[in-house]
């Protein structure tokens, strides 16, 4: 009979390891659902998110433009001496009122200098109306932006100076994820598309797939631009004192441990596919099965 002792020995094989947890993740993870607890995917708790998010953004957003509007239309009170009618558009509004302005002086030619100021202060509140909800909107957009522009970097291996301490490859990454969110910012202007999704434009020319034709979206835009910022996929970055000169050079006298010394001096990520294919060729290799 197998025991648990054996089992953790034999989890000590990272190949054994690897193929251990990739054949007991759905059955862990449908445990831990039946506990209670909620495991969702990277795209699937960005989903959830923005299902949350984004109902209550547009909520905030009616409020703050319907706050505008009440504003606007106190304004209009204020110079006319009259408010709009319900359903009544501000075109409609401003004609009604200079009908009526021509009508008490008999239809006759009216006081122009009247006329032609309260025309002028219609169109100021007017202007300054739009200029408030786009600013609303604005807002809105750059920190949606900012957001998905933060989740995208978050999802790139930064590559590391070898040399560097724990701490200091901590303040590495976190200043190349601010740097690479800020420059993406500056190069690339963000809009909303017809059906409310973020596109990014370069010089006026919107962002699209070569292949499909479909816009890019910011983690796609990032992988192309930004590319000698991020390390290879599957390597791990190493910290000061990583590298290779202290590691020997595998060969038939070698051991599995040695396998394991040089994939992480070589800075492999453990328990990924590039990892745990690295170590079966060289295993097979060298011969190795001690």
């Amino acid at each position: 009979m197998v025991t648990f002792e054996d089992i953790q020995e034999a989890l000590k094989d990272e190949s054994v390891k690897g193929k251990v947890v990739s054949a007991l993740t759905p059955d862990v993870q449908k445990a831990l659902e039946a506990s209670g607890m909620i495991i969702r995917s990277k795209e699937q708790d960005e989903a959830y998110v923005n299902a949350k998010v984004e109902p209550l953004v547009e909520v905030k957003i009616k409020d703050q433009i319907k706050s505008v509007h009440e504003k606007y239309d106190q304004d209009l009170l204020e110079l006319t001496g009259d408010r709009k009618k319900p359903e009544e558009k501000t075109y409609d509004f401003l004609k009604r009122k200079i009908t009526e302005i021509k009508a008490a002086k008999g239809g006759e030619g009216v006081d122009k200098d009247k006329l032609e100021s309260l025309q002028k202060s219609l169109e100021k509140m007017k202007s300054d109306h739009e200029a408030e909800i786009s600013t609303i909107h604005s807002g809105y957009l750059k920190n949606e932006v900012g957001m998905n522009v933060q989740v995208a970097v978050s999802g790139f291996n930064i590559a590391v100076p070898a040399n560097l301490t724990d701490d200091q490859k901590a303040d590495f990454v976190a200043r190349q994820r601010k740097m690479i969110a800020s420059d993406f910012q500056s190069a690339f202007t963000a809009k909303k598309d017809n059906e409310g999704n973020i596109v990014y434009y370069k010089d006026d020319q919107l962002q699209i797939s070569t292949k499909d034709g479909k816009p890019l979206t910011a983690e796609q835009l990032i992988a192309e631009n930004y590319q000698t910022y991020f390390a290879a996929p599957g390597k791990k970055q190493g910290g000061a004192g990583s590298g290779g000169d202290d590691v020997k050079e595998l060969s038939a006298a070698s051991t599995k441990q040695d396998i394991l010394s040089w994939l992480k001096a070589n800075n492999y990520q453990e328990n990924t596919k590039d990892f745990l294919d690295k170590y079966e060729e060289l295993q097979k290799k060298y011969g190795i099965i001690k």
